[in-house]
């Protein structure tokens, strides 16, 4: 199978970078937890400051009520102290935020960067091993036009039902996809699975973007 032989470094290339990226993702969604409790703590502390003065204004009859500074509590001191060292903190997580963010974004870009070059040389490799782009195209999908024509498979009694394939209602090009794809199974089941697999996830994240690892040489950089 492929990705026990040939292309066993890039495989676990891929799989090393997206541990890497799951890794990235945990931490920058702590982050972002952290950023979010310190702010509503802040907010907190801010609203009780804010009835403490009031309170001391409203009872504090020997001084001038329009003067700015009035008598505070030890404890509404403590307060304000424990503002300030918590916007210190929420300061250094914004930072911290804003440089996984950037790790984050490379991680997915790296994944991203792997796996094309896993389909391109597992496409190659394909095409050596079965005989050219043609088998390949056919076997990056199922055969639809096959499956509306001849049925899906059931189940009865927990043993899955072979559709039986009428080949006369296929036409040339289908004829021929479905008997190459009989022999892929037939002949490396993995492989053909694999590579059907490889080639949706493909699809399914081209255009995307991922600080991250590469393990095998010449496929990416360890971070």
């Amino acid at each position: 199978m492929y990705k026990k032989g040939a292309g066993k470094e890039l495989a676990t290339a891929l799989v090393d970078n997206k541990s890497v990226l799951r890794d990235k993702k945990k931490k920058y969604n702590d982050l972002m937890t952290r950023q979010t409790d310190l702010k509503s703590r802040i907010d907190t502390l801010k609203h009780s400051i804010a009835q403490d003065r009031d309170r001391a204004l409203q009872s504090d009859t020997a001084h001038d009520p329009q003067l700015v500074t009035i008598p505070l509590s030890d404890e509404t001191r403590a307060k304000i102290e424990q503002v300030r060292s918590l916007k210190a903190e929420l300061k250094a997580t914004t930072d911290q935020v804003q440089g996984v963010r950037s790790e984050l974004e490379y991680a997915a870009r790296v994944v991203d960067t792997c796996r094309e070059r896993l389909v391109r040389e597992f496409d190659a490799w394909f095409d050596n091993v079965f005989g050219g782009p043609d088998v390949a195209v056919a076997a990056s999908v199922s055969v639809a036009s096959v499956g509306r024509k001849v049925g899906s498979a059931g189940v009865a009694g927990g043993m899955p039902i072979v559709p039986m394939v009428d080949l006369d209602t296929l036409d040339p090009a289908e004829h021929m996809d479905y008997l190459q794809q009989q022999r892929i199974k037939g002949e490396d089941p993995a492989s053909f699975a694999y590579y059907a697999a490889l080639r949706k996830n493909a699809r399914k994240v081209k255009g995307g973007g991922n600080a991250g690892v590469v393990a095998s040489r010449g496929v990416g950089v360890r971070v």
